[in-house]
């Protein structure tokens, strides 16, 4: 594509055709790697990571979208460091923070809080967001692959972090009550 841009440079309707091939390339890309990625298999590397420094990097990804939509973001992170393989981990917390983002239309919050279980052994990582909400019929299909709710969904962003979160030998659970997931 690069060389084609190259021979139609004075065409700006040849460029912006061209632009969007190459947001469709890229959004195949992506089809084609989550689904090799959940039909795979997945080796957890875990090292320990600081929580609070690893929830600010994936925020700060979002931010720009979160202050166009008026979202804020509340942390309240009392797990300081965590054994996680930070990779696929950020996948996961990228897909929630998406998932959260697009839910939210205008003007809303996205709370996480992460925290040292009971026996002091695992820990606790609430995701929460004040969007528009899930039908309860809807919530037992969400970690189906190919299953979505959205016009340009793949269906595997959630099976696929179900995947990685049981590799690390956590559940995922789906609440949604009063508006809040």
């Amino acid at each position: 594509l690069g060389l084609l841009k190259d021979n139609v440079k004075e065409s700006p309707e040849s460029l912006a055709y061209i632009g969007k091939i190459e947001k469709e390339t890229r959004y195949l890309k992506e089809i084609v790697n989550e689904f090799l990625d959940y039909a795979g298999n997945i080796t957890i590397e875990k090292k320990t990571v600081d929580m609070r420094a690893f929830l600010d990097e994936i925020a700060l990804f979002f931010k720009r979208e979160m202050e166009k939509q008026g979202v804020t973001l509340e942390l309240d992170v009392r797990a300081a460091n965590v054994d996680l393989d930070a990779e696929y981990m950020r996948r996961v917390f990228f897909n929630l923070f998406q998932n959260a983002v697009q839910a939210i239309r205008k003007d809303g919050v996205i709370k996480i809080a992460a925290y040292k279980d009971d026996d002091g052994a695992g820990v606790v990582i609430l995701f929460s967001d004040s969007g528009v909400g899930i039908p309860e019929e809807t919530i037992p299909r969400l970690f189906t692959p190919f299953f979505t709710t959205k016009a340009k969904g793949t269906g595997l962003g959630l099976a696929l972090a179900k995947k990685i979160i049981e590799m690390h030998q956590g559940t995922i659970e789906i609440f949604c009550k009063d508006g809040l997931t």
